[in-house]
């Protein structure tokens, strides 16, 4: 068991799956954050909008918000999550009058968000290190391979524990036992936010799903694990959280989930929709100086952002006498001046 377990949590996985919860997670909590800052003078001040109190909260989600840009594009990543963590503890975890479940979450996710290789790819810092450690004729190429414990360790603690630790008060709860778990909650109106009547008035849909629910959040812990269970969870998951929802005044919570439940995604599901976006043919042509080694960081940063593949660079030396745009220019004049030759054959300079 001990074998089985290492293997699954130390087996070597690309890191793009990581990138696209970086951002996904990021938004989320920057609007749950700007959602604490619309309403703080009600939920922070002493005398909503007339006494402040001794501390002006509004500098801590200044502060915050910048570091959470810097974690959404991927730079300086290592500081602007241990930053992200401390602000979560001043905000969330000392919260007494106002909070709710999620902030357990999003304090949990920080913390563990310090020891993950977030930038690994779809970051700036990944382009920091390519351009620092590539020379002339020494394209850096960097290790994107993360441990798979990356991407199911946050999901372990902040769904498969809060599952297990919800399993324990349902088992118990006479309404859950009656299949009614899913019915009371939306059937409150001052707790909703959508007409769910449709729902409520069919006894077997209620009890049916109810029960799912309940076998669902009792088995996740045990069976997310394995390969074969992650797609099928990942899939139940993130539809229970598009009903959260719909139907309930709490999207961060349903959102910030579904975030989370995208770490069980395939990684080769990202890499094949990142390829349905990127461009059939090039729509223009960059020549470069291959001995340069401006020139060289040049295509590097080129390369980085051009995510839709509309840019093909090429080096002056071995492929500028095959573009019959560029027959008029001398060798010379193409390693003098960059040129980028268009599709339709027209030719830019500078």
């Amino acid at each position: 068991m001990k074998n089985k377990l290492s293997n699954i949590l130390f087996e070597k996985v690309d890191s793009v799956g990581l990138g696209v919860f970086r951002i996904c997670y990021t938004v989320v909590l920057f609007f749950e954050v700007l959602q604490l800052f619309t309403y703080r003078k009600i939920i922070y001040d002493d005398i909503p909008f007339v006494d402040a109190g001794e501390l002006t909260i509004s500098y801590l989600f200044l502060f915050w918000f910048i570091a959470l840009f810097f974690i959404l594009i991927g730079l300086f990543t290592k500081y602007a999550v241990i930053i992200n963590y401390i602000f979560s503890v001043i905000i969330f975890s000392s919260a007494a009058l106002f909070e709710y479940h999620v902030f357990y979450i999003y304090v949990g996710l920080n913390f563990l968000l310090m020891f993950m290789p977030l930038s690994r790819s779809l970051s700036f810092d990944l382009l920091i290190n390519k351009l620092k450690y590539t020379n002339v004729g020494n394209q850096y190429i960097p290790d994107n391979k993360v441990y798979a414990a990356n991407y199911l360790m946050p999901v372990f603690m902040c769904i498969g524990l809060q599952y297990f630790d919800s399993t324990l008060f349902k088992y118990t709860n006479q309404i859950w036992q009656d299949g009614l778990g899913l019915w009371l909650p939306a059937s409150m109106p001052m707790g909703t936010w959508t007409d769910t009547s449709w729902y409520m008035n069919s006894e077997f849909i209620v009890r049916f799903s109810s029960y799912f629910v309940l076998l669902f959040e009792t088995l996740f812990i045990f069976l997310f694990w394995f390969k074969p269970f992650r797609l099928p969870f990942a899939i139940l998951g993130i539809l229970f959280h598009i009903g959260i929802l719909v139907v309930f005044p709490i999207p961060w919570f349903a959102l910030c989930v579904i975030s989370i439940y995208l770490l069980l995604i395939p990684v080769s599901f990202w890499k094949k929709t990142m390829k349905i976006f990127q461009l059939k043919s090039h729509i223009c042509t960059f020549y470069y100086d291959a001995e340069c080694p401006l020139c060289a960081k040049t295509v590097v940063f080129i390369r980085h952002i051009d995510i839709f593949h509309a840019i093909s660079c090429k080096a002056v030396q071995t492929s500028a006498g095959e573009d019959k745009a560029l027959k008029k220019c001398s060798e010379e004049e193409l390693l003098i001046n960059i040129h980028l030759v268009t599709k339709s054959g027209d030719v830019y300079i500078g």
